[in-house]
């Protein structure tokens, strides 16, 4: 996964916020800030996929973005 689609990601968000389409900044999973970091690499109610796909319940961004782009999607 490139680290240019994460960077778009986190646009796409703080658009989303910007047009009033999404008008909470917390994530919909926990209640912490949401930023592509958070859902990827850290967020609580994420723990049991990320373990699935990196053995591991937290992952540090270089990890996600060396994975092939169908383990990353997987977490959505």
């Amino acid at each position: 996964m490139d680290i240019h689609n994460i960077k778009i990601f986190d646009i796409s968000q703080n658009h989303l916020r910007t047009i009033g389409v999404k008008h909470d900044p917390d994530c919909r999973r926990c209640g912490e800030e949401e930023e592509t970091f958070h859902i990827l690499c850290e967020c609580p109610t994420l723990a049991v996929v990320r373990y699935s796909n990196f053995e591991a319940t937290t992952t540090e961004p270089k990890e996600v973005t060396d994975a092939p782009l169908e383990t990353v999607l997987k977490m959505s």
